[in-house]
């Protein structure tokens, strides 16, 4: 979602919204006069924060981190994430490919900076991330259920992360969704080629996938041969254009992946979301594997 809300920037005002632009570009604003970012945070463009190329870390700084994009009106970083920003010193951005949660949370605040940028003034409004999903995104999708805050008494799943307590899946700072949003969010990108839209064009731009070339940062082990922005690609047949999102204070995974038409497969996509959440030194019980398992058994039955 926050890369679409990027896209759909490109499309709608290009002359704030540019992938390959340095962050000091959007990220400044934040951080007034505590400092600039640091010489490698300067290096980073959106493109690679998309394609998780951008070597950031695999976590954020924590909680609070969602809590200021997704939650704070206007969006906000907090102390710690501003500090991260100003001193970061790792892996040279664009050498090596890491899925980062650091990335995507900093892509959202470039994304939020860079709307209020398109709604101009002097000194232009700060902006929030939910209000930007709703108008931008969710609702000309007609997707109610996909929200950053769930409305209080709204029928939300009990989530049990790693096997233990019950927990609320509304308490995470993240965005949640439900399977008929997820349904409509397929859909709308299977058939957004087709579309003339502004919002059409964006979410075309974000499943065209590019070549990468790189190891995965710290491992001799390659990383993915394609990425699209921020949806990864599996080689096939089938070809699987694919997403996923685990939240562990709310105890949910979720994973979404189809596969484009061509001249001998049909479109098809599929979406299953699971109340549960095993941490990576756990059993690995999330929704990716259910998730490739069907879309593959569903395509070799067409």
């Amino acid at each position: 979602f926050t890369t679409a809300l990027f896209a759909n920037g490109v499309v709608t005002n290009p002359g704030c919204f540019d992938w390959d632009a340095g962050l000091q570009r959007y990220l400044s604003g934040f951080l007034g006069g505590t400092g600039n970012l640091s010489q490698t945070m300067q290096q980073i463009t959106p493109r690679m924060l998309a394609q998780h190329t951008s070597a950031l870390p695999r976590d954020s700084t924590g909680p609070q981190d969602g809590v200021g994009l997704f939650q704070t009106s206007p969006s906000a970083p907090p102390p710690e994430l501003l500090k991260f920003w100003r001193t970061h010193n790792g892996p040279k951005p664009g050498s090596c490919w890491r899925y980062s949660d650091m990335a995507f949370i900093t892509l959202g605040f470039t994304t939020a900076s860079a709307y209020s940028c398109a709604a101009g003034g002097n000194p232009p409004p700060p902006q929030a991330y939910s209000a930007l999903l709703q108008s931008q995104i969710t609702g000309p999708l007609n997707m109610p259920d996909t929200v950053t805050n769930v409305p209080s008494g709204a029928p939300v799943a009990q989530a049990y992360p790693d096997g233990g307590r019950m927990v609320s899946s509304s308490a995470a700072s993240d965005i949640k969704s439900s399977v008929t949003d997820m349904h409509t969010w397929l859909l709308t990108h299977l058939g957004a080629a087709n579309g003339s839209t502004p919002l059409m064009q964006a979410l075309a731009s974000t499943t065209q996938s590019s070549p990468l070339s790189l190891d995965q940062c710290g491992e001799s082990q390659k990383a993915p041969a394609e990425m699209g922005l921020a949806w990864q690609v599996a080689p096939g047949p089938p070809r699987i254009v694919w997403k996923d999102g685990q939240t562990s204070l709310g105890g949910c995974s979720c994973w979404i992946g189809m596969t484009m038409a061509t001249p001998n497969q049909e479109p098809l996509g599929i979406a299953v979301l699971l109340n549960s959440y095993w941490d990576k030194s756990q059993p690995n019980i999330i929704a990716d594997n259910a998730g490739f398992a069907m879309l593959k058994e569903i395509s070799a039955a067409i």
